[in-house]
């Protein structure tokens, strides 16, 4: 799968697998830890941008960025760890836990 892409179609209940669609149009499933994931703006008709957004809580070594709102650019499955962009924020995407994201849903811009 190295290099390929595709379009994810099922993840499990336990995020133990994905199912994925790739650009052949083979579908795999592959263990989450196996897999990296970049996620790509949904397209409206109109033109609007959807993200995939959530909030921090949890973080004990970042402690002050409990309850900041993050948006989700990636998963990277080697790490089990998603990689986010705060919000209003020029710093770096930040690497974090599946745990230390709460009320995770889907914005248009």
């Amino acid at each position: 799968l190295y290099g390929r892409e595709g379009v994810v179609t099922a993840v499990s209940a336990e995020w133990e697998s994905v199912e994925l669609e790739l650009d052949n149009g083979e579908r795999v499933s592959e263990p989450v830890a196996s897999v990296d994931l970049e996620l790509a703006p949904a397209q409206q008709p109109v033109g609007a941008n959807r993200r995939l957004n959530a909030t921090l809580g949890g973080m004990v070594l970042r402690p002050e960025l409990n309850g900041r709102k993050v948006r989700l650019l990636g998963w990277v499955g080697s790490h089990w760890r998603w990689r986010v962009q705060l919000d209003q924020s020029a710093l770096a995407p930040l690497s974090v836990s599946p745990a230390s994201l709460l009320a995770l849903g889907w914005e248009w811009e």
